[in-house]
């Protein structure tokens, strides 16, 4: 049976200003909230041993943006995956994925016009998290850290200066009480290759 991972987690934090055009939009605090389903890899593919068993998941995202009246809020779904670090065991994490989420304002000649960092209400979104956790039971764990949400449009509708939010996050996870047998890497068939770094572009 596969460990599955529940996990309500609370942001807040800020719009990177990257460019002088979004001054007037950045009025307060942003924040979000987080639902989240994973599941444990134990193993079955060499991929996920030799990346240290990751977690696979998916997230749904509601959140605002500081500024109501002009930038709305957002919702968005995003699956993404947990790297641990260093080994299996450790509690430093690295969590990234690419989504999709809308957004409730964007730019309109009328009706907004001084919405300048977005241009339509469905945005590509990506997330890239820095977290830790500690043990507070058996199965039940708190953790925290740091990363940034990214939504832009790809520049389909103008405009797309893309909006950026760094923040800060603290959760709870609950874990299925179920126990793991780690497959280990010579129990695994597989085709030895070697590390490539592979780069893209495209329009």
């Amino acid at each position: 049976f596969a460990q599955i991972n529940i996990e309500p987690k609370f942001y807040i934090g800020q719009i990177l200003n990257h460019s002088g055009k979004l001054t007037h939009l950045i009025k307060g605090y942003c924040t979000l909230s987080e639902f989240a389903i994973s599941k444990q890899t134990t193993g079955r593919s060499y991929w996920e041993i030799k990346r240290h068993y990751p977690l696979i998941g998916i997230s749904l995202f509601y959140g605002t943006m500081g500024n109501p009246e002009i930038l709305g809020n957002t919702l968005s779904i995003i699956p993404r995956i947990d790297f641990s670090v260093w080994k299996p065991e450790s509690k430093f994490r690295i969590r990234f994925g690419p989504g999709i989420a809308y957004l409730t304002k964007k730019f309109d000649l009328i009706s907004n016009p001084t919405h300048t960092a977005i241009g339509s209400h469905l945005n590509l979104t990506g997330q890239l998290q820095f977290f830790t956790s500690f043990p507070v039971k058996k199965n039940i764990s708190m953790n925290g850290g740091v990363g940034i949400f990214h939504y832009s449009n790809g520049a389909y509708k103008l405009p797309n200066l893309g909006i950026n939010i760094y923040a800060v996050n603290i959760g709870i996870s609950f874990l299925k009480p179920t126990e793991i047998s780690y497959k280990k890497p010579d129990s695994v068939s597989f085709t030895k290759t070697k590390e490539i770094i592979n780069l893209r572009t495209g329009i």
